[in-house]
């Protein structure tokens, strides 16, 4: 049985149907801003539902500025809930209308805008940006569109670079200003291709080899490719400061006692941010890891797969027992999460104006209300002493709350990551376990640690 399976049984066993029970959904009514209407249909069980509420009530007072959650799985949208300020001059409440500034959850989108390149033989990420970029430097001239898309192109980050250079963010300064900034640096953090760093000038730069090869400027092209097809009206390139957004949640930041505006209107930087969207069309978004209706996941994982680090604006990390693929973004007053676990087919969403909240910590908040009793379930056949006869060594795998660790003599005690398939790891170490007990255990398993291989330990008698 596998993950997707048992939340499946969790949610029949636990479910209570209810349609539209106390969450705001779509206060305004307006269809076109609304999930479809399989997406409408919200199954939760009543007490988790009550404990997420509970959640963010505590974290948004009212006349506060706030936030926007939704959880969604395979069946569709399983909980939405909006609650606080979208901008505190004219008191306006955060709804499913509320567009909210992406800023790195926008990298997203430009990864996808390459994929679809990449899929159409346009774009390979093997191509050097010196060959498609004029005036691209020759002190970067190994960079590929791939170390772009990886975060591994060793480009120094040029938010840093205009702190150094005494221009100030609030500056109205194009594409072509942020490239000329990064080419003026002659310099690079690291060999491309040797490390991950996350640096804003990779996605910036993606942005303008995209506009290049398709000679259509950014917010066009992702408009025709991404957001179009997938069905995302209220969703924007803002490549014009000047532009008027209905709808726009203001960011803030705490001043003591009262809240200060963070987002400065004159930012207009895009392809690592730029991105304007609503709660609603991230929930068409997330199809993208579900049934791929741009059919760009072979392109995306042809990379993500190969370095499961960072690729198409996506982390792949681990949490408990679960692995998730997503991303964070703080910038200017707005704290936002995305992650999607595909062991049970959930993604959750949490979208804030307020610097104050970590949306991270909100999303394990929600995902372990979800999920508490199969973290249970599924970290319990583990546990137990093993024992090494070979090296005479025991190794205890022990539980806490929701998480397993491994325990060893002369080592700190070191939490593992379930990698499916009946597998830990721990960093480089990875335990494989197999011969089920009749009470639903392991009887043993089998260590690499990347030197050492297949080396078994027996589940101690009683254990």
């Amino acid at each position: 049985m596998n993950g997707r399976t048992r939340l499946n049984i969790i949610l029949l066993l636990l479910t209570a149907t209810m349609l539209g029970a106390g969450i705001s959904v779509a206060a305004s009514g307006a269809p076109e801003d609304t999930p479809d209407e399989s997406e409408r249909i919200l199954e939760m069980d009543e007490e988790r539902r009550q404990r997420i509420d509970e959640l963010i009530e505590s974290l948004v007072e009212p006349g506060e500025p706030g936030i926007a959650v939704a959880v969604v799985d395979d069946g569709g949208l399983r909980y939405r809930r909006d609650a606080g300020v979208a901008n505190l001059d004219y008191d306006v409440p955060i709804t499913t209308e509320t567009r909210f500034y992406a800023a790195q959850l926008s990298r997203q989108v430009t990864g996808a805008a390459a994929a679809v390149l990449m899929r159409d033989g346009e774009l390979d990420s093997a191509d050097r940006v010196g060959d498609i970029l004029d005036g691209w430097p020759e002190w970067a001239e190994d960079a590929t569109v791939g170390h772009l898309i990886r975060q591994s192109a060793g480009l120094p980050d040029y938010f840093e670079l205009i702190e150094v250079a005494d221009i100030s963010i609030a500056d109205p300064l194009s594409l072509d200003d942020y490239l000329d900034t990064v080419y003026r640096a002659e310099m690079l953090t690291g060999r491309p291709g040797s490390s991950v760093r996350e640096s804003s000038s990779n996605y910036m730069a993606l942005a303008a080899v995209i506009e290049e090869v398709t000679d259509t400027r950014f917010d066009r092209f992702a408009e025709r490719e991404l957001f179009e097809p997938m069905g995302m009206a209220h969703t924007h390139v803002q490549v014009d400061r000047r532009r008027v957004v209905a709808q726009r949640a203001i960011g803030y930041e705490p001043s003591g006692d009262e809240w200060a505006h963070a987002y400065l209107n004159t930012w207009q930087g895009y392809g690592d941010g730029g991105i304007y969207t609503t709660v609603s069309d991230w929930i068409r978004w997330d199809r993208l890891r579900r049934d791929d209706p741009l059919d760009i996941d072979p392109v995306i994982r042809s990379l993500i797969d190969r370095d499961g680090r960072y690729a198409f604006g996506l982390r792949r990390g681990e949490w408990n027992s679960y692995s998730w693929v997503g991303h964070s973004a703080r910038f200017m007053g707005f704290r936002h999460d995305y992650r999607y676990f595909p062991e049970v087919g959930t993604s959750i969403i949490v979208f804030s104006n307020r610097d104050d909240l970590v949306a991270g910590r909100i999303t394990e908040q929600i995902a372990t209300i979800l999920l508490e009793d199969e973290l249970a379930r599924l970290v319990a056949p583990y546990s137990g002493t093993f024992y090494n006869d070979e090296l005479d060594v025991v190794y205890r795998l022990t539980r806490d709350g929701h998480s397993l660790y491994l325990e060893r003599p002369g080592a700190n005690r070191t939490r593992v990551s379930y990698a499916g398939a009946s597998t830990w790891q721990a960093g480089s170490w990875r335990l494989s376990f197999s011969d089920v007990t009749g009470d639903g255990g392991f009887r043993r398993f089998r260590l690499s640690t990347g030197r050492v291989r297949d080396m078994e330990f027996i589940r101690r008698t009683g254990e």
